[in-house]
């Protein structure tokens, strides 16, 4: 990693553009939704506990997807799409499956 951030450093003055208007318009965009699901991704961390969000994280997948067919016309490949498919369903099967009547909380002495 470091010896091709060493390399990209000494080719980088030669071959620089400018980024267009439109590209620092995007590069704004990106940065505040990132922004802005970062610190809802915090608070929802804040309120619930972790085992319960993490099936929700199988959702960047769509959402992925979704921003490279929207924005760089790419469909996702058979095999993509069978294993997000899969990972997704493995994620409601957990979420859907879990033993009722359980507490969620740690057992306590009294």
């Amino acid at each position: 990693m470091m010896t091709a951030s060493v390399i990209t450093t000494c080719i980088v003055p030669f071959s620089w553009q400018s980024p267009s208007f439109v590209n620092w318009l995007n590069l704004l965009g990106t940065s505040l939704v990132y922004a802005v699901a970062h610190g809802m991704y915090i608070t929802a961390h804040g309120r619930a506990e972790a085992s319960k969000l993490a099936p929700f994280i199988y959702t960047q997948l769509f959402g992925s997807v979704a921003a490279g067919w929207l924005f760089y016309s790419q469909v996702p490949q058979l095999y993509t799409a069978l294993g997000a498919g899969l990972i997704a369903l493995g994620g409601c099967i957990v979420l859907l499956h879990r033993p009722r009547g359980l507490s969620d909380s740690a057992p306590t002495n009294s």
